[in-house]
């Protein structure tokens, strides 16, 4: 790997990482930030008639994807700084293939839950994004700023990187649908492309990989698509060979799969 190509690497890994923890900054740091991710303040607001922060934030997540997939769980979420963390203490990888359908589950509860409130409410009546911040106890005030740790910590060490993000992450069925979505309807959108041809079958992206994705085998087959891909671009950064990178456009069919004999 030249020189060159390591630097380019290590300085979008540095810029992703001061992204990704300048926004737990923000959620440690400001009280307001909260009201911004939280699931319980859009419970509570639905039930009230209000349209809260949150459920703002989620709709415009939900829209972005459509262009930039799940980007924001690769370079924005705060609780995904807490899983980089944990990935950097020893988190192992999560080996064989799986299944994460329990995280739509999660989202499929707490979606009927706020359509339950919102039918309660008949409606939403007003617009409060500040709802959710007179009276907070201590209480709710720690479990604000900490409930990303006993959230995402215990699943990263125990069952392995990032778990929390496979398995009850409630945001990402959002994504991932407005993802889809945009792949339909044929818009843009950001992704990882490659180029099978330069692949050295080295194993580097997969090993290193902070979702467990055999990108390898997606390399080499010229398909990329994985709705679990963050696009947090360390398989770019740590390619020897080029054979990945960033494209912004329609997707394209590829020419088909290459044989790991290079066949």
């Amino acid at each position: 790997m030249s020189a060159r190509r390591v630097e380019r690497g290590d300085v979008t890994q540095t810029v992703r990482k001061i992204a990704f923890f300048a926004a737990f900054a923000l959620f440690q740091l400001l009280p307001l930030f909260h009201l911004f991710l939280s699931p319980v303040v859009s419970v509570v607001g639905a039930f009230r008639g209000i349209l809260v922060a949150s459920l703002l934030t989620y709709g415009f997540l939900a829209l972005a994807s459509l262009l930039l997939g799940r980007a924001f769980c690769g370079w924005f979420c705060p609780g995904a700084a807490v899983q980089e963390c944990c990935t950097a203490l020893g988190a192992k990888r999560l080996e064989g293939r799986r299944k994460y359908w329990s995280k739509y589950v999660v989202f499929g509860l707490w979606a009927a839950v706020i359509l339950i409130g919102v039918v309660h409410a008949r409606g939403f009546h007003q617009v409060d994004l500040m709802f959710g911040t007179a009276g907070a106890g201590a209480t709710r005030s720690f479990l604000f700023r900490y409930g990303a740790f006993l959230i995402v910590v215990p699943p990263a060490l125990l069952v392995g990187r990032w778990a929390t993000c496979h398995y009850l992450c409630w945001i990402a069925p959002l994504m991932i649908f407005g993802s889809r979505l945009g792949q339909r309807t044929g818009l843009p959108s950001l992704r990882v492309a490659a180029d099978p041809g330069k692949c050295r079958r080295c194993t580097l992206c997969s090993r290193t990989c902070p979702m467990s994705l055999d990108v390898q085998e997606m390399v080499l087959a010229g398909a990329m698509r994985s709705d679990e891909c963050i696009l947090c671009g360390h398989c770019i950064s740590v390619c020897p060979s080029r054979a990945v990178r960033f494209s912004f456009g329609r997707r394209l069919r590829t020419a088909g799969p290459v044989s790991p004999s290079g066949a």
